[in-house]
């Protein structure tokens, strides 16, 4: 007996257990996991793309600046906010991004919030306080007290 068998060479054609059938079984499966492993590499460039995305509309990123944050974290091996906001604070001053308040708040919204607020305090209370009554009081006053107040 010899060991130099070959085993491409062996007529399997009628045996449905043969070498050849299952070497062919293989292949095909081999070839449907590199497909499967190609269209979820796709899916996956896909969706952080759409993370990076989502992430940049909620830090404000400018549009000019969105070509190169996705190009720099298209290897990441995580998008975050915090991966996108490392990113901009590094190189956001370069596209005319500014971080927001420490405190998170626009300060547009601060300043009505702090006007809205001395009003109330100069506004004399009436029944029990509720706001109700400040919502009546605010109904009733005329323009020259909400201009003064700074609420117009």
């Amino acid at each position: 007996m010899s060991d130099d068998i070959d085993l491409d060479a062996i007529d399997t054609s009628g045996d449905e257990s043969g070498p050849k059938p299952l070497r062919e079984a293989f292949d095909k499966a081999r070839a449907r996991i590199k497909e499967l492993e190609s269209a979820v590499a796709e899916k996956d460039v896909a969706l952080r793309g759409h993370q990076i995305n989502d992430f940049a509309r909620d830090l404000d990123v400018p549009a000019k600046a969105m070509k190169y944050l996705s190009r720099d974290l298209a290897d990441a091996d995580e998008v975050s906010a915090d991966t996108v906001r490392s990113w901009l604070e590094e190189n956001g001053e370069d596209f005319g991004w500014t971080p927001p308040s420490a405190d998170g708040l626009d300060d547009d919204a601060v300043a009505a919030a702090q006007r809205a607020a001395d009003f109330t305090a100069r506004v004399p209370q009436s029944g029990n306080g509720s706001g109700m009554d400040l919502l009546n009081r605010l109904r009733s006053a005329d323009a020259s007290e909400l201009a003064k107040a700074g609420l117009i």
